[in-house]
C-alpha cells in the first residue's frame, strides 16, 4: 500500500531455506499507481524484501505491508 506514489516501485525477493544456505533471488516485480495486487508464490524459510525505485521523479511512502503466509506440506 503506497501513498502519494509517483513512478514505479520495484520489489526484489532474496530467499533461503537455511541460515547458512545459498541465497536465491526472484524479481524484480514492479508496482505502478494502477497496480492492485502482485501475485507471487515462493517457498523459503527466510525471506528478505528489497524495495526501491529508479524512476525520475520518484516519491512514495510505504503503508501497511501484507503477506499471506502458509505452512508448506513438505518437510525439509
Amino acid at each position: 500500500d503506497f501513498d502519494d506514489q509517483q513512478g514505479g516501485v520495484t520489489f526484489d525477493l532474496n530467499m533461503k531455506f537455511y541460515p547458512n544456505g545459498p541465497q536465491t533471488s526472484a524479481g524484480p516485480y514492479t508496482a505502478y499507481t494502477h497496480t492492485q495486487k502482485i501475485d507471487l508464490r515462493k517457498t523459503a524459510r527466510q525471506m528478505q524484501v528489497v524495495i526501491g525505485s529508479a524512476a525520475n521523479p520518484t516519491f512514495w511512502r510505504l503503508g501497511a505491508m501484507r503477506f499471506d503466509i502458509r505452512q508448506s506440506g513438505s518437510k525439509r
